[in-house]
């Protein structure tokens, strides 16, 4: 039963100790004089304690005489973790317990990691960050974007064309046919002819060969000169008449 109840703890300690999160990722301490308070081995590690240390973000504040919003942007957009690959003869900055920033002369050994700019210019020791300098690499600045901002042009109201109405087709109405008044019959004087007109008038079938029908048989009767002088005469004398008649009107 004791071995029994044994194997049981070890079995809970065991347990608990996996349970426990990032117990075998506890942050290392960093050096002492270092501006970090642990040690770091990415551009991101170093920014966030940066960000969240307050003691750390005043030592490079007061370093660089800058705000620590623009250190950290500097750092994220040009810093890079890489190690020497030869020695390296250089002032590294500490800070004292007092918490003053001093300078050294000091002697980097090839293989210690450092940070270095895109041009390869040694800006932090590695692990604890240090500044060799005070030098800063450029902040780049960031332009805002524009915001695109779609305008939506007012479409104009649809134009309907009004109904077209239907007009009737109106057929005009034949017109009567007005009936023209009949002029009522004037009655008209009575010519009075002269003698002599009625006797050339009388003598024109005689004059003209007319004769007398006798026994139904016609006689040609041919008329002679006399008789057309005759004839001329007495038509000469209707004209004459009736052109007197109409101016006595």
């Amino acid at each position: 039963m004791r071995w029994d109840k044994l194997a049981l703890v070890l079995l809970l300690v065991a347990a608990s100790l996996l349970a426990v999160p990032g117990a075998a990722a506890t942050p290392k301490p960093a050096p002492r004089g270092s501006f970090l308070r642990y040690e770091v081995s990415s551009v991101d590690g170093l920014t966030n304690q940066i960000r969240g240390d307050q003691a750390v973000a005043s030592r490079f504040a007061k370093h660089y005489g800058l705000p620590v919003d623009t250190i950290v942007r500097s750092f994220q957009q040009n810093l890079h973790y890489k190690t020497l690959t030869q020695p390296l003869k250089t002032t590294v900055y500490g800070v004292s317990k007092s918490g003053r920033i001093h300078g050294k002369t000091r002697t980097l050994k090839a293989g210690t990691p450092v940070f270095v700019d895109s041009n390869g210019r040694i800006v932090l020791k590695g692990r604890c960050g240090n500044p060799v300098s005070k030098y800063m690499p450029q902040v780049l600045a960031v332009v805002p974007q524009p915001e695109v901002v779609t305008k939506v042009l007012p479409q104009p109201p649809e134009i309907v064309p009004p109904p077209e109405e239907t007009v009737p087709a109106v057929v005009p109405a034949l017109a009567e046919a007005e009936t023209p008044p009949v002029a009522a019959a004037v009655p008209s004087e009575p010519v009075f002819l002269s003698p002599g007109v009625l006797a050339g008038v009388a003598a024109i079938p005689a004059l003209l060969g007319l004769g007398a029908f006798k026994n139904d048989a016609p006689t040609v009767v041919v008329p002679e000169p006399q008789a057309w002088f005759i004839l001329s005469a007495g038509l000469t004398t209707v004209a004459a008449g009736l052109a007197a008649k109409r101016r006595s009107r």
